[in-house]
């Protein structure tokens, strides 16, 4: 019994090892980013107090496998209406790009009121396949759905 478990645990050891020394060896691609963001009657801020106006991302340096970042912004309903949130991506650059990375944010369709602010998380990730480009760029659209 003692023997069986040395071998189980001699195995597992292995299999550990040789997963790091492929992580290692596995080729990276390090990918410079950038985005920039409008809002159609929704300003978009960097803090709470929606003093600093954002208009472009700096998403960082993304490893190619898999890798994500997030940032959070500050999105003010600007309008004397009730609304909810939409977004949407174009002008992707290369255009390849939109086949390997998802934006996804946390935003779940509350309604925001006039001058109220609610801070959104965004995330971008980038597909453990990436293949064919170190750079890349696209616009993010923040668009309200108004209620009558």
């Amino acid at each position: 019994m003692r023997l069986r478990r040395k071998i189980v645990i001699t195995a597992i050891l292995i299999l550990v090892i040789a997963a790091v020394v492929y992580a290692q060896l596995t080729p990276r691609v390090t990918i410079h980013n950038y985005g920039t963001i409008k809002g159609i009657g929704v300003g978009i801020y960097s803090d709470s107090e929606c003093t600093e106006e954002t208009t472009f991302i700096d998403w960082g340096i993304l490893d190619s496998r898999g890798d994500w970042s997030n940032t959070t912004l500050f999105m003010k309903n600007e309008k004397n209406t009730n609304f909810t949130l939409s977004y949407q991506t174009g002008n992707w650059t290369p255009p390849e790009a939109e086949s390997y990375l998802s934006l996804t944010w946390n935003y779940t369709d509350q309604v925001v009121h006039p001058e109220q602010v609610i801070p959104v998380d965004l995330r971008l990730q980038v597909y453990a396949n990436v293949t064919g480009f170190t750079n890349f760029s696209f616009e993010i659209t923040v668009t309200p759905s108004e209620f009558l």
